[in-house]
């Protein structure tokens, strides 16, 4: 069937559908924050980074406390031994890097008794890491150094999980009952972004991260993580290294556990891996840019206007049979488009798909309550030319 007999102009085909494509826009809205496409987005989003070229480090050198160190240099026990740790901090800052990170649980009161000011590097800001203790359905950030200075330079050191238990995200901060704090990584980006060319901080450490979850960039061979990352160097070899071997200039050091005790492992799309190496990586996506915006609600939204206006332009000026087609055949390339203008990914295609086919179905049921009508008209039309051949009387 064809639009041959077309009773409206395109503007009045647009406006009369365009509070259906405001319904459907909306109804996509709730299916996507009800998560119903969760198990879609993740298995494209893990499949389109792995194609993706690796993050390769530029600014992060790792120092692990590995199993050996663990038993060797801490005796095997945890908290760590504090006078080692500030030794092993004191170590890593001969090798003058720009700045060091502690991925390590400080929040013990135990570090109000520690000799901090007289065993800490002067020179070199140092960014600790934060624990936190879920209130209800709030957050706690625990104090870094037992809380003895209160303006120690730090972060929470946390990622969010996503339904199916792996970490693809990176949050710059975190609502708390003290109001917003940084992330681990946010401050360890702040930090290293206002030192000045002498390595001393010129600028307020307030975040000016973008406030929404970003995508992490995990793009190497799946299950495979340690693959994008080198071996970090162990608390041992940092131990006993002179300070000529050690040059850490222009880089940020992270310090951390990957001993089995800690118990301090997370899943990712390329498999388990250390939190140590996960914030390294974080840092260095976030620092080289690599981390993807998620949703953009006001282009998700434009985007399903775009589509739904195209549907309706597509059967108004075509007949039903080729706009059907070209609407089957263009859903693959529209929602994945869609899905990259708006999110930077194509793992997002499905939150396009309601809109195509939904304006497809409606176009569709508008065409056949057209040919019914036409159909009715006509025999209504043959029933008074037959009353008419008969002079006015019924046959």
């Amino acid at each position: 069937m064809r639009n041959h007999h077309k009773t409206e102009s395109l503007g009045k085909a647009l406006l009369r559908e365009f509070p259906f494509v405001i319904l459907l826009s909306a109804i996509t809205g709730v299916l996507h924050y009800a998560g119903c496409f969760k198990s879609l987005e993740t298995a494209a989003l893990d499949t389109f980074l792995s194609l993706n070229k690796p993050v390769e480090p530029q600014y992060v050198v790792l120092v692990a406390i590995n199993d050996n160190d663990y038993k060797k240099q801490f005796n095997a026990t945890s908290p760590l031994n504090h006078e080692k740790l500030l030794a092993l901090i004191g170590a890593i800052a001969a090798g003058k890097p720009s700045l060091i990170a502690v991925d390590i649980d400080t929040s013990d009161d135990s570090w109000k008794d520690s000799k901090l000011s007289s065993s800490l590097p002067k020179n070199i800001p140092i960014v600790w890491a934060q624990g936190i203790e879920r209130l209800k359905r709030e957050l706690k950030p625990l104090p870094a150094l037992g809380g003895v200075q209160p303006q120690t330079l730090a972060g929470i050191a946390a990622l969010p999980m996503d339904w199916d238990g792996v970490i693809r995200r990176y949050r710059p901060s975190f609502k708390t009952v003290d109001g917003a704090a940084a992330s681990f990584p946010a401050a360890i980006k702040s930090a290293f972004q206002a030192l000045n060319a002498h390595g001393h901080l010129v600028a307020n450490l307030v975040s000016k991260e973008k406030s929404k979850d970003q995508t992490l960039n995990f793009s190497a061979v799946r299950f495979d993580f340690e693959s994008i990352y080198y071996e970090p160097l162990s608390a041992t070899a940092i131990f006993d290294a002179t300070k000529e071997q050690l040059d850490f200039k222009g880089k940020i050091v992270i310090l951390g556990g990957e001993y089995r005790a800690g118990r301090d492992v997370f899943r990712t799309p390329l498999g388990e891996t250390s939190g140590l190496r996960l914030m390294a990586y974080t840092v260095e996506c976030i620092l080289q840019n690599k981390a993807i915006d998620n949703t953009n609600e006001i282009i998700m939204f434009l985007m399903d206007l775009l589509i739904g206006t195209g549907v309706v332009i597509l059967h108004h000026c075509l007949s039903v049979r080729l706009s059907f087609w070209l609407t089957l055949l263009a859903v693959p390339f529209v929602t994945i488009i869609s899905s990259y203008i708006a999110f930077t990914s194509v793992a997002y295609w499905a939150n396009f798909v309601p809109m195509v086919f939904g304006m497809l179905i409606e176009q569709l049921y508008g065409h056949v309550k057209k040919y019914n009508k036409m159909c009715k008209d006509l025999e209504l039309l043959n029933a008074r030319s037959v009353f008419a051949d008969h002079g006015g009387r019924r046959p």
